[in-house]
């Protein structure tokens, strides 16, 4: 069935039509209501969004507001981008005339810069400084457990949505794998990856104080649809069932603030990719990351710089 956007029908509701059609996952709707609150705050903070209200030279104010007062990062920018206009093409479908080229509102250039890693020294004080009992971070807690989940972090790669998504039983100790479902990943596949030796003592710790605060919660067992990782189980007072990719967001945002390190879900991805990358083996690396193109996998291989001393020592006049 044709639906009929007119001129007048509030953002809300095309997105709504969008995400149902579409079929999107929960958190792809979130990440299209997030950028088009910005676009409304920007247009019409006090009023609602319509499609009358888009035009090509507003969305290059926005733009510049974006990249030089919000000082936005071109990546930004260029998902915001991405998501208006895959909405304003639907509305066409659906029988909006847009009557104005969207398109000529280029995306931003990205600079090539390395990617953002962690350093081993670095995580060992962040480990520290959650686990000092003593000086606790406020809302950080408890410390044993946002240790094990930056651990696991780091020996997967995995992202943030696939993290909370992760179910014990996906978890196969005797085979050594962790299985990512196809519901919690970008690009809706389902694949394995090993399990790291250096996570059955974290798991095993996981394990047993899931289960005690289960017993004392909720006087059962862990089941193996159960989350792997839910800090709310150890909140009495938290009244979220599971753990989200907001627990984990604020979580990493208090320990920035306290600790003064930049440390985020995704950077872990970048460092475990990065070292990885300099083995030599992308196309194992490509599974490992979930990357649907090798040439994304690629990003990650950096220089050595020694080899090219090495290079440039052999050169003479």
């Amino acid at each position: 069935m044709i639906i009929r956007i007119t001129t007048t029908t509030p953002f809300p509701e095309i997105l709504r039509l969008y995400a149902e059609e579409k079929m999107l996952a929960l958190a792809s709707q979130k990440g299209y209501r997030a950028v088009f609150r910005a676009l409304t705050a920007f247009v019409k903070p006090n009023d609602e969004l319509l499609l009358e209200h888009i035009n090509r030279q507003l969305f290059i104010q926005w733009r510049t507001y974006l990249l030089e007062v919000k000082k936005v990062s071109p990546e930004t920018w260029n998902n915001y981008r991405r998501h208006v206009f895959a909405v304003l093409r639907w509305c066409e479908i659906q029988g909006w005339d847009a009557g104005i080229t969207m398109q000529s509102v280029k995306q931003s250039p990205l600079v090539d810069r390395k990617k953002k890693t962690l350093d081993v020294l670095g995580l060992h004080e962040i480990f520290r400084r959650v686990e000092d009992d003593k000086k606790p971070i406020r809302g950080v807690n408890p410390g044993w457990f946002w240790v094990a989940t930056m651990k696991i972090l780091y020996f997967t790669g995995v992202r943030r949505r696939q993290l909370v998504g992760l179910t014990w039983g996906d978890v196969d100790e005797k085979r050594m794998t962790i299985l990512l479902r196809a519901e919690h990943s970008k690009t809706k596949r389902e694949w394995s990856i090993p399990l790291a030796p250096a996570l059955l003592p974290v798991l095993s710790e996981l394990r047993e104080k899931t289960q005690k605060a289960l017993l004392q919660n909720k006087n059962r067992r862990i089941r193996r649809d159960d989350q792997l990782l839910n800090v709310c189980l150890f909140h009495l007072n938290n009244q979220s069932p599971q753990m989200t990719e907001e627990h984990i967001s604020n979580a990493f945002r208090r320990i920035r603030e306290t600790t003064g390190y930049e440390i985020s879900a995704h950077r872990f991805r970048h460092t475990i990719a990065t070292k990885l990358a300099k083995e030599g083996d992308l196309k194992e690396l490509q599974h490992l990351l979930g990357h649907t193109n090798l040439s994304t996998t690629m990003g990650y291989v950096e220089a050595d710089v020694t080899r090219m001393r090495t290079m440039l020592g052999g050169l003479s006049l």
